[in-house]
């Protein structure tokens, strides 16, 4: 996930803590974060609820931050 920071939201220390919260890790490079969806991930239709339900967390997570 890229994440653009705005100066009047949350301190990147503060984000990063949230974040991780709900499994997602730093990284360097291209991204800023990173999840590991399991080794289930890419089987047709097996684990779609399993990323809405994360993207949907991920978003109520960031509602409010200012990112």
């Amino acid at each position: 996930m890229e994440v653009s920071l705005y100066s009047e939201g949350v301190t990147p220390q503060e984000l990063t803590e949230k974040l991780k919260g709900i499994g997602w890790k730093p990284t360097y490079g291209r991204y800023d974060y990173a999840y590991e969806w399991g080794t289930t991930w890419g089987n047709k239709d097996s684990n779609i609820q399993e990323y809405f339900d994360h993207i949907n967390k991920t978003h109520k997570t960031l509602k409010g931050c200012k990112v």
